[in-house]
């Protein structure tokens, strides 16, 4: 179609003008709605591991890096003595792993941390089996999967509740004042790794197996259950539409995995193949471990996945383990 002029079919200047603003109007809408919700695909995201040097914290490191995310390890100790994976030293990985030493406990640290850095999700990886306050402090180096050795000052509450709720607060903060709005990771998911035991309460005869446990034990629990109380509850005003397009809150997962080994340490099915034969029999306050390697995997493919929140069991993680190069 078009329009005549002194005998010539030319196009029509206010139908293609209409048609133009339309589609720019459409195109910017468009633009502005990937922009303020959907996930940012231009750039790698970038993930802030906190305990990136211990057992748990360092495998996932090596998992996002190998799945292209650009990683900040953070640790007391900050850079690990030797390359405990080829991951770590393989440059051909899409991804990529920065060492930074310093207290997840101290607040200035934290805040020197998120200023002036661009985190699309934060994973809590930091814990310890046995603290100062246990009475077996000196077993820890064994029992730890990673051989810390805890501080004085290192109970339960400081490393476990007072890190992990400083954290989810300041990376709330940290998202409202984003420069930029998108992400490639939706959401903004807080990962944190709790225990598969703060689960007894829900499960026959597990409150009364915690009515039996030793006194170290029921603080490690109470201090992951506190954490994971704040992350319910985020996520339970998260669906309400707190929080706003200004200040979204983050996307809380909890995994609660049992006994955490690895098969390059066969010495470790003496202490996890009796979870594994009391899962198989069906008792409920048991759950089966499952491997570092399978963790780590779970951790970064929840990190892509939107619909991934509260609360993740072994089930779930063998579930997710399979997804993340997907």
């Amino acid at each position: 179609m078009g329009c005549k002029e002194r005998g010539r079919l030319l196009p029509c200047r206010s139908s293609w003008g209409s048609g133009g603003i339309l589609l720019l109007l459409l195109f910017t809408a468009a633009e502005a709605f990937s922009v303020g919700v959907g996930p940012d695909a231009n750039r790698k995201a970038r993930i802030l591991v906190l305990g990136g040097t211990g057992f748990v914290g360092g495998k996932v490191c090596d998992e996002a890096a190998a799945a292209g995310m650009d990683v900040v390890a953070f640790s007391r100790r900050g850079r690990p003595k030797e390359e405990t994976t080829a991951a770590r030293a393989d440059e051909r990985h899409p991804g990529s792993i920065t060492w930074k030493a310093g207290d997840a406990a101290s607040p200035k640290d934290l805040e020197d941390l998120f200023r002036g850095d661009q985190f699309d999700a934060v994973v809590h990886a930091i814990g310890l089996l046995l603290d100062s306050e246990s009475g077996f402090v000196d077993l820890n180096k064994l029992a730890s999967g990673s051989g810390s050795v805890p501080s004085a000052s290192s109970t339960y509450d400081r490393v476990t509740r007072q890190t992990a709720l400083g954290a989810l607060e300041k990376f709330h903060i940290h998202i409202a004042n984003r420069k930029e709005e998108g992400s490639p990771l939706p959401g903004f998911p807080f990962l944190f790794i709790s225990a598969a035991e703060a689960g007894w309460p829900d499960v026959p005869l597990g409150p009364q197996i915690e009515s039996i446990a030793p006194p170290f034990l029921v603080k490690y629990l109470k201090a992951k259950r506190a954490v994971e109380f704040e992350m319910e509850a985020m996520n339970r005003k998260r669906a309400m539409g707190g929080g706003g397009i200004k200040s979204p809150l983050p996307r809380c997962v909890i995994f609660r995995p049992s006994l955490v080994w690895t098969p390059s340490r066969p010495q470790a099915l003496l202490s996890v193949g009796p979870f594994y034969v009391g899962n198989a029999l069906g008792v409920p306050f048991v759950d089966r471990p499952v491997t570092v390697e399978a963790l780590a995997q779970a951790v970064t493919a929840a990190a892509r996945l939107e619909e991934v929140q509260g609360v993740q069991r072994f089930p779930e993680i063998d579930k997710l383990s399979g997804q993340v190069s997907q």
